[in-house]
């Protein structure tokens, strides 16, 4: 997550689906914030997740020939 609190993507999917407290940095578009989060499924969450994960590619961020 963009702070550094979670150590895993589970952690942050987590705390989207059913984490989230009020506060005013909170977005708008939130509009289940009232039940913790947008109570996401196993299955949603496993298919966020699984999503998610083919935007890394990992033998590219690790090729040197495109570091530096």
């Amino acid at each position: 997550m963009h702070d550094g609190r979670f150590a895993t993507l589970d952690e942050v999917i987590n705390h989207y689906s059913e984490g989230l407290q009020n506060s005013p940095t909170i977005d708008p578009l939130m509009k289940k914030l009232a039940q913790g989060g947008v109570q996401l499924s196993a299955v949603d969450k496993a298919d966020l997740k699984a999503f998610l994960l083919t935007l890394s590619d990992p033998s590219f961020i690790n090729n040197p020939a495109f570091q530096n």
